[in-house]
């Protein structure tokens, strides 16, 4: 389908046989909310730097991510619901995973966090990501708290249909964390992701926003399972609130409401003090 461009980020600034040896650069994105930047400290042990991004306000912060084949460098992206920015934030974002961030390369791999306990909301970022043909792991944060809510996940068919490494980890126990470090190791020796970026999203290359969020809902009924469909009778509502166009029609219905309250339920007193004089 028309509509998205879907040729190849530029290429990242990995090491090859033939240069020079470099750290690579892993970008972790997510969703605002995601647990992402509680991930980014389990990872770097606190070991970050902040600083403005180039030409904006912007702040990336930067760890060091100790792997098995060596220190990778770990930059905690500004949090982003689509690479479509309607934000200064999500722009940044945006423009450092495509390579367009002028002094920044493209990054060797991405990170992408999806909150484990609302995998459908986050799927759209996460497809997205997978489009621009780079290295990719997902890491299925606060896995604790969707074993608590009883929310059970199907990671391997998750992997499946987003064709890339999917990793259960909580941030807040460090469970799964030495295995997300290893496929991040692996994904970072791969010279070329390891699907095409048709087969990852399942036919959703290219698609619309709404084509991709029916993409969404139908990869999380698959693999998520939720106690007495708990999950289905909030997607409805999740899946429109969080589109950018959605989410503003439901802000501005919130806003008239308010102020057609605030002056209907004034207008009693104000009679009442007119009538007094």
């Amino acid at each position: 389908m028309a509509g998205l461009d879907t040729s190849p980020a530029p290429a990242p600034s990995h090491p090859t046989s033939e240069g020079p040896l470099s750290t690579p650069q892993v970008a972790l994105v997510g969703n605002p909310n995601t647990g992402k930047t509680s991930l980014f400290n389990a990872l770097t042990g606190l070991r970050a730097k902040t600083a403005n991004f180039p030409g904006s306000t912007v702040d990336i912060r930067r760890g060091r991510l100790d792997l098995e084949s060596g220190p990778a460098e770990l930059i905690d992206l500004p949090g982003l619901y689509s690479l479509d920015a309607l934000s200064p934030e999500e722009a940044v974002a945006a423009s450092v995973l495509r390579g367009e961030a002028g002094t920044e390369s493209a990054p060797d791999a991405v990170l992408v966090v999806i909150d484990a306990t609302h995998i459908e909301r986050n799927l759209y970022l996460a497809s997205e990501v997978v489009d621009l043909q780079l290295p990719t792991i997902v890491a299925l944060n606060m896995i604790d708290a969707a074993s608590a809510a009883r929310i059970t996940i199907e990671v391997e068919r998750l992997s499946s249909h987003l064709g890339c490494p999917v990793v259960a980890v909580s941030s807040r126990t460090g469970s799964g964390l030495a295995e997300l470090c290893q496929a991040v190791d692996s994904q970072l020796a791969a010279v070329e992701p390891q699907q095409d970026h048709v087969s990852c999203t399942a036919g959703c290359t290219g698609c619309h926003f709404a084509a991709r969020y029916d993409w969404a809902e139908q990869v999380a009924t698959e693999c998520v399972e939720t106690p007495d469909g708990q999950g289905h009778r909030t997607a409805a509502i999740d899946r429109v609130l969080v589109n950018p166009f959605g989410g503003m029609i439901a802000f501005l219905a919130v806003m008239v409401g308010i102020f057609y309250l605030i002056f209907s339920l004034a207008d009693v007193p104000m009679t009442m003090v007119d009538e007094g004089f």
